[in-house]
């Protein structure tokens, strides 16, 4: 199945309110951490739909315009690292501060932290997206990804 850009956008959208609310909640509740991981989350959301774009573009340099899964476990795994590296950017204008570039992000998110809740939350929208959106929505894989 090739999806189209609007099918890429609406299953990480879906998958993400399916799969990333539910377990960052209660990632939340397990950590007694508040606002924190759902900021992540909103921004591992708003940063996919702009890497989308480029996951489109090189899905349709390939011949058969096809993209393994393979190659989107390693995309999660990219976009992983470059979220916790901008967490871990400071602010240029506070020196003093221990404020990240993103807002609502303090520095220093510990890595094992970070991972965690991240390999949690991809790895349910990664299995979910290989298998049970396959079982609940058939047509799914034919419309291209979209599902509205």
């Amino acid at each position: 199945m090739t999806l189209t850009l609007h099918g890429r956008w609406q299953t990480r959208i879906l998958l993400m309110t399916l799969f990333g609310l539910p377990v960052t909640a209660l990632y939340t509740y397990l950590t007694s951490q508040t606002v924190l991981p759902f900021i992540l989350l909103g921004y591992a959301l708003t940063f996919g739909l702009g890497w989308d774009l480029l996951y489109n573009y090189a899905q349709s340099l390939r011949w058969n315009r096809d993209w393994p899964p393979l190659f989107a476990f390693y995309s999660g795994l990219w976009e992983g690292s470059i979220l916790f590296l901008l967490a871990q950017l400071p602010m240029p204008l506070q020196p003093g501060d221990h404020i990240s570039i993103l807002p609502g992000i303090h520095m220093g998110i510990p890595f094992s932290q970070f991972w965690f809740h991240y390999g949690l939350v991809f790895g349910g929208t990664f299995l979910a997206s290989l298998g049970l959106l396959h079982t609940l929505m058939p047509r799914w894989r034919y419309g291209g990804g979209e599902w509205m």
